[in-house]
């Protein structure tokens, strides 16, 4: 157990796991060994392949709920940037995020390759970017409406989000094949058991319907794709209900879906590959406005049913697949950025 004030070492196993990236950059982790010395932990690993690699730490407490480690708690080679190399070595202070570690301790080493940036173009093709900041648009469309943002994702390299409605910090539910680096996330789309555990997807965790009310809500997101003319979802919001999804069709026009795709309509928007897209969707007062590269692509008037509160009990999910058919998004996220009714 480490306890702060206290040091004693009690029944600590260590299991070291590696989670390849995309098999094109292939990664291998050996001859980890590990001890304990003071108050922290001292993990040392080799690493070969071509690089530079993200690594991260997880750790599990008698087998259950795998917790990520703050960079902020570890020193040495963590973090983005590493290269790969022999007798690399990274410190965990546990006790400067936790005030006990008690019980069967298992560790996971993640090492994740970098993917580059498709283009250098970091804006979308805005029509109308004359008169507008990157922030002004989002700002004028949801305010305007008496809304507010609740979280904001950059999903760059931090995986947290930025609560400014409740001091609520919670990590991103499905990332763990997520590959970060300092611009976006990209996402492999590999639906493989729908169990949140095996899939190449992202999305947030539960967002607290006291936080965010489905009736009036806004959400922007900044995406990419690497390929024409392939239907996927950009996200849902929902995973059993699914009472919104954004989809490409084959053609690469957008449409949306309702209440678990029993409603589709069409816009009048068409995506372009391997240039950043500026998505926003609002919901207020029953009216549906989605907006691509800040041009209104779709308007819809229609009232949700109430399966949200039936089936996401403890708030909603936004992910990038589709559940119902079993369909991910495949491609660039960042700024994802959710707003709701100003009370």
């Amino acid at each position: 157990m480490l306890r702060k004030g206290l040091f004693f070492l009690y029944n600590i196993l260590l299991t070291v796991l590696l989670l390849l990236g995309q098999p094109l950059y292939a990664q291998q982790l050996s001859h980890i060994d590990f001890e304990v010395e003071d108050q922290q932990i001292v993990v040392r690993y080799d690493l070969q392949g071509n690089g530079p690699f993200s690594l991260s730490l997880y750790y599990s407490l008698d087998g259950y709920n795998w917790q990520s480690v703050p960079n902020n708690a570890c020193r040495g080679a963590i973090g983005d940037n590493i290269q790969a190399g022999t007798g690399l070595q990274l410190v965990w202070r546990p006790l400067e995020h936790l005030d006990v570690l008690e019980g069967n301790l298992s560790i996971k080493l993640k090492a994740l390759y970098n993917a580059p940036v498709i283009s250098g173009d970091d804006k979308p093709d805005l029509k109308k970017a004359v008169n507008y900041s990157d922030m002004q648009f989002l700002f004028s469309e949801t305010q305007a409406k008496g809304m507010k943002i609740v979280a904001k994702y950059p999903l760059s390299v931090d995986a947290y989000p930025d609560y400014t409605a409740s001091n609520l910090k919670k990590e991103l539910e499905f990332h763990r094949f997520i590959q970060f680096d300092r611009k976006s996330a990209y996402i492999s789309g590999n639906y493989s058991k729908g169990n949140g555990i095996d899939d190449e997807i992202i999305g947030t965790s539960d967002l607290p319907y006291a936080l965010l009310d489905m009736n009036n809500f806004a959400i922007s997101l900044n995406f990419k794709i690497n390929t024409q003319n392939k239907a996927m979802p950009i996200l849902y919001i929902g995973q059993l209900c699914r009472q919104v999804g954004i989809e490409i069709s084959n053609t690469n026009t957008l449409f949306c879906t309702f209440d678990n795709t029993e409603k589709k309509v069409l816009s009048t928007a068409t995506v372009k590959a391997n240039s950043w897209n500026e998505l926003l969707l609002v919901y207020t007062k029953k009216n549906i406005s989605l907006y691509l590269n800040r041009e209104s692509i779709l308007k819809y008037s229609y009232t949700f049913n109430d399966c949200l509160s039936k089936y996401e009990n403890t708030g909603v999910k936004i992910v990038s697949a589709n559940y119902a058919n079993g369909s991910a998004f495949k491609g660039y996220w960042k700024e994802l950025n959710i707003y709701t009714l100003a009370y």
